[in-house]
């Protein structure tokens, strides 16, 4: 309990939280984006699969964001 009071709530340790889902969710999409090359789809678009799939990523970090900040942070998001 005193863990969280002296680091968890510290803004910069939030920060990194939420950088670190980000980094998470950017390498899990980006396999996705090799996986799919691997089995030959999107080799000829690689740039626009690469932007959908960074597109995708980024929906899904906005929802964990939404849903993660008040655990993250100790308080409501709203």
């Amino acid at each position: 309990d005193w863990f969280f009071k002296v680091v968890g709530l510290n803004p910069f340790i939030q920060f990194l939280d939420i950088l670190t889902i980000f980094a998470l969710l950017y390498h899990g999409m980006n396999g996705l984006r090799v996986i799919l090359f691997d089995f030959g789809i999107g080799i000829r678009r690689q740039k626009t699969v690469f932007l959908a799939v960074m597109a995708v990523g980024f929906v899904v970090w906005v929802a964990t964001i939404i849903e993660t900040l008040p655990f993250i942070t100790g308080r409501p998001l709203f």
